[in-house]
């Protein structure tokens, strides 16, 4: 499953990318950062990175 993730570190706002996988039963968690702002190509950023973890 691929999301958003905001974080908030004092005033300032971050914007991640984070894919769950599960693993047997573990459950694994990457994220990437993206930016101050959101960028505005959001679902191509999340379609990119569903299929690079598939090829993993």
């Amino acid at each position: 499953m691929v999301s958003i993730k905001k974080k908030r570190i004092g005033k300032q706002t971050y914007y991640y990318i984070e894919h769950t996988i599960r693993h047997k039963d573990k459950v694994q968690k990457k994220e990437r950062y993206l930016g101050k702002k959101l960028p505005k190509n959001i679902e191509a950023l999340k379609t990119t990175q569903t299929e690079s973890r598939v090829q993993s």
